[in-house]
């Protein structure tokens, strides 16, 4: 046999035959841009999701450099400035924060151009100060100031340093947009820094003022192990990056917001998404090849007989793939790449509880469409390696003499009557493996809709709000709901005009008052029998605490701890879930003994998912006594009358934990009476107002509430059960969207493949049922024939994708839904029996409307093919 190795012919061929099996091809390039649809919208999404997130915590974190080092020298900076590990360096002069400001924490700093671009601190409009008088801030921070933003204007800034006020009239060179309403940057000019220069003396080493330091945010040439290679730089600067009470400590960490660790976990969940996107896509393509190359199988033997060697057959085939890859993949990518950016608002509801301010974006990242394009190619070149295979080795005589039969197996003798039904089934067995891959590809999209709807209906909104918010409304302290301040210091109380005109303004039942202690009072002191050394104790930023256990113990100027305290009412505590009681005490009779003076509770935290709470937490006994410490001198004796557990809206506001870990830490929470705490303390915080409200009136309440919320920024915050059932529906929608997408892909590739296979028997066997018809078959009984294959299918993945979804649900999905916290598990089978019938019913139809569409020549004309 001669080979013919003219290319230009084999390309003329291959195009010929490109343009003349159109309907291949719409079909075939349908399937590789659902594919490419798929794994374009799966990327998108996820990069932007995680580029929204990461920026989002940069933000907050005020910096997307690899890693910051604090309190150096101005050497030690040059010298830092000139290290070769490092690309380049940011430089910022702490000052001190705002003493004028109203609501807005706002810190004073000087920073050259490189950090301005490393924390987001670059004016969006005016430029960065230069002149001596010059400032740059954010919009928020100058409404504080109560100075209307915009460039030009002038604004008086005060700051307190060693003891002494400092006051500067300045005018604003640049603004830019505030990350978060708590706290804002501003920066003064490098010719301010010099003409000041003597009111900023370095003396970290004696007094630990940060006035006069240098920070510097930095960027490595090399990221891989970036801890190693920060603790060596500290130590090559002279400075001690471990004892923080060294004359020569110089503090160092990594960004990992930046340059986050490795997730297993997350890389495993991905990696199996993937293979099953891969695998549905496989089914769809594979199909696909497989049924249109062994329709032309004896088209390619013809070629063989006249000399076309193996290799021009696989390049045919190939180079028509490659054809049809051209025109998907681009359309699949901008499709994807769209739809992934309209379901990445919904994606990210999962997380816009946690992360306030969510900053949504995602840029057309090059390794979206690489990844996508990759995913696709790799699934398509997998696809369509067997088709290839089978006929690049079939011989010409054997291509010539093929049709589709049975795969190999025992022969089986019937003995029972043939029936229409039988004959189907028979039809169906021809190709078991083609046959189990369309069957799986249906059954995958009815499995992941119903395991889908079982987290839906799993989630559960009333068990959420009921473990996050005690009450209907909860008013605060703006920075109270922020997560990086939280309620810390007096400045963070709540004003009680503020609460005085919300009780004039509503109607409310069940008011609650919560009084808390701060970092500024820690002269005030518990001694609740801990003991420690006094080698154990470790003072940084001005605050001294201990570690015992692994456990975190902050001290009082006294050494003493400080703890959680807290001052309620007894509506509060009616809300709490007493455990153990002196006596048998009832709610109402343990109140009316904190209401002495000599009593207190103490409480644990009940964490979110938790049906109860560990004994052992408790750090107290029931009859303990404990003291009061007050500048060092025991003031009275409190004596522990009962146990408690309580949510977050009774330690701080729901869905925020700052404020008391910076406050008491892992000491014991203690509860006194109202009264109590303020005869204890000097200045009483108010750390929240709760209270509920009539259901049909909690709607208009609350949006009364947030009008006066932006009215007073800053000043108060809120949280209410519309919130966060608002939040909780946003999550039910998102598990919506992205389940009920990626099944919505899986189904359309699953009933791709049936239509097509419907059309390919059709087609293939057209001759074959013309002799049928020809021995006594009516037309009305082959359209009985086509629908009973159909029905087959679609009766197959229906018990399957029903057993399966029953499986994956109670196993999997149960797993799933009892980790996670907010859920109740809750078994469904209806969206899997309702996806069946729904599958049946057009089972039933597709193939009659098919049968019409390609089967319109008479018997003679059928019979006569390929003759």
């Amino acid at each position: 046999m001669y080979s013919t190795r003219n290319k230009k012919c084999m390309l003329k061929l291959a195009k010929k035959d490109f343009l003349k099996n159109r309907t291949r091809n719409i079909v075939a390039v349908l399937a590789m841009i659902l594919t490419t649809v798929l794994f374009a919208t799966l990327i998108t999404t996820g990069v932007g999701a995680y580029e929204s997130v990461q920026l989002t915590l940069q933000k907050q974190k005020g910096s997307k450099a690899d890693a910051d080092i604090r309190y150096m020298t101005e050497e030690q900076f040059e010298k830092l400035s000139k290290d070769e590990r490092v690309d380049f360096v940011g430089l910022r002069r702490p000052i001190g924060f705002l003493s004028n400001a109203k609501t807005h924490n706002i810190e004073l700093d000087y920073m050259d151009s490189i950090e301005q671009e490393l924390t987001f601190s670059v004016p969006i409009l005016g430029c960065a100060p230069t002149k001596e008088n010059e400032i740059a801030t954010t919009d928020r921070a100058l409404e504080s100031l109560g100075v209307e933003p915009k460039v030009g204007a002038e604004v008086e800034i005060e700051f307190e340093l060693r003891d002494q006020t400092y006051q500067y009239k300045m005018v604003v060179s640049g603004i830019w947009e505030a990350s978060n309403s708590q706290s804002s940057l501003m920066l003064v000019s490098d010719k301010f820094m010099q003409a000041n220069e003597e009111i900023f003396p370095y003396t970290f080493d004696k007094d630990r003022q940060y006035a006069g330091t240098y920070f510097s945010d930095v960027a490595f040439k090399n990221t891989n192990n970036m801890e190693k290679q920060l603790h060596d730089i500290v130590l090559s600067l002279g400075g001690n990056p471990e004892d923080a009470n060294a004359e020569n400590y110089i503090a160092c960490a990594v960004n990992r917001i930046t340059n986050p660790e490795m997730n297993v976990s997350v890389l495993f969940i991905g990696l199996v998404f993937a293979l099953l996107f891969v695998f549905a896509g496989y089914l769809l393509i594979f199909n696909i090849f497989e049924i249109s190359v062994l329709q032309d199988v004896q088209k390619y033997g013809l070629l063989k007989t006249i000399g076309t060697t193996q290799k021009q057959i696989k390049f045919l085939v190939r180079i028509q793939t490659l054809w049809l890859l051209l025109i998907a993949l681009p359309c699949g990518l901008l499709i994807g790449y769209f739809l992934g950016k309209a379901i990445l608002p919904f994606a990210i509801g999962f997380i816009t509880n946690e992360y306030s301010n969510l900053s949504v974006e995602v840029s057309p990242n090059v390794i979206i469409f690489i990844g996508a394009a990759i995913f696709t190619i790799f699934t398509v070149l997998v696809s369509v390696r067997k088709p290839i295979n089978i006929i690049s080795k079939i011989s010409p005589i054997e291509a010539l003499r093929y049709s589709e039969k049975k795969e190999n197996g025992k022969k089986i003798k019937h003995t029972k009557k043939i029936s229409v039904w039988r004959l189907a089934l028979s039809n169906v067995k021809r190709k078991k493996k083609r046959s189990i891959f369309i069957v799986i590809s249906m059954t995958l999209c009815c499995m992941l809709l119903n395991s889908t709807l079982i987290i839906v209906n799993s989630i559960d909104i009333d068990k959420a709000v009921k473990e996050q918010c005690a009450a209907d409304v909860v008013i605060a302290n703006g920075n109270t709901f922020n997560n990086l301040k939280g309620y810390i210091q007096h400045t963070d109380s709540l004003d009680e005009n503020i609460v005085e005109l919300i009780e004039n303004q509503f109607e409310m039942e069940d008011k609650g008052f919560i009084y808390k202690n701060t970092l500024d009072d820690r002269d005030i002191t518990i001694d609740y029998g801990l003991t420690y050394n006094k080698e154990d104790v470790v003072k940084e930023d001005g605050k001294a605490g201990i570690m015992v256990d692994q456990y975190y113990i902050p001290l009082g100027y006294d050494d003493f701890p400080v703890c959680n305290v807290y001052g309620c009412n007894e509506n509060v505590f009616q809300r709490c879930d007493f455990l153990k009681t002196a006596d048998n005490l009832s709610i109402a009779e343990v109140y009316q003994k904190l209401e002495e003076g000599n009593y207190v509770v103490e409480a644990v935290r009940k964490k979110q998912g938790q049906s109860s709470v560990n004994t052992e937490d408790f750090q107290c006994e029931i009859g303990d006594k404990i003291k009061v410490r007050s500048n060092g001198e025991e003031e009275r004796e409190l004596e522990v009358i009962a146990q408690m557990s309580v949510t977050s809206t009774e330690y701080e506001v729901p869905n925020v934990t700052t404020g008391i870990t910076a406050v008491g830490g892992d000491a014991p929470m203690f509860y006194i009476s109202e009264n109590t705490f303020k005869n204890i303390y000097e200045k009483p915080s108010l750390m929240s107002f709760s209270f509920n409200v009539d259901k049909e009136e909690l709607v208009p309440i609350m949006e009364q509430i947030e009008k006066l919320v932006e009215q007073k920024e800053g000043e108060i915050g809120c949280s209410s059960v519309i919130m966060l059932r608002n939040s909780l529906s946003g999550i039910k929608n998102t598990v919506y969207i992205i389940g009920g997408f990626i099944s919505v892909i899986l189904g359309m590739s699953g009933f791709i493949n049936f239509i097509n296979l419907m059309i390919t028997n059709i087609i293939t066997r057209k001759k074959e049922y013309a002799v049928m018809q020809s021995i006594g078959m009516t037309t009305k009984q082959l359209i009985r024939l086509i629908v009973n294959e159909g029905l087959l299918y679609a009766l197959s993945s229906a018990v399957l994708g029903i057993v399966l979804s029953a499986l994956v649900g109670g196993t999997m999905i149960k797993i799933i839904c009892n980790a996670i916290w907010f859920m109740t598990y809750k078994l469904l089978l209806w969206p899997a029996i309702t996806l069946s019938v729904v599958t049946i019913i057009l089972s039933g139809v597709i193939p009659v409307i098919v049968f019409k569409s390609f089967n319109k020549e008479s018997i003679v004309e059928k019979i006569r093919k390929d003759f």
